[in-house]
């Protein structure tokens, strides 16, 4: 009974151990803002395949931000990572790799008009 009882206090600190790892993982989400002074572009993409969305909006951020999400990225990898804009979260995804062209996919939607108007929000 005295080894059933410590083998199962040992299990306990372990099983805690692996969740506030797990929920540490969660909580570590690092964000980037968008703002129109970060961007040298906005475009629209159009994809003609019927397995992925139709319309894709990537920016592309002006040379001093670039290096700032390039680090950002590389320093981060296999955390999730947010790109927001306007306090709306636009994108999520976790980092695989480093983004060192400072391109980002931001939208991937069927509809024109939400392309389009996010696109004019991005370069006013």
């Amino acid at each position: 009974m005295k080894y059933a009882r410590i083998i199962y206090l040992i299990a306990l600190v372990i099983t805690s151990v692996f969740l506030s790892h797990a929920f540490a993982a969660e909580d570590s989400v690092v964000r980037y803002e968008l703002t129109p002074q970060k961007l040298m572009a906005a475009r629209i993409l159009v994809v003609s395949s019927p397995d992925f969305p139709k319309y894709f909006v990537t920016a592309e951020l002006n040379f001093e931000d670039l290096d700032v999400f390039r680090r950002l990225t590389k320093e981060n990898i296999g955390k999730k990572h947010e790109v927001s804009f306007n306090g709306k979260v636009l994108m999520s995804a976790v980092i695989e790799a480093e983004i060192p062209n400072g391109t980002i996919n931001v939208l991937r939607t069927n509809d024109k008009e939400e392309a389009l108007k996010l696109v004019r929000e991005l370069l006013p």
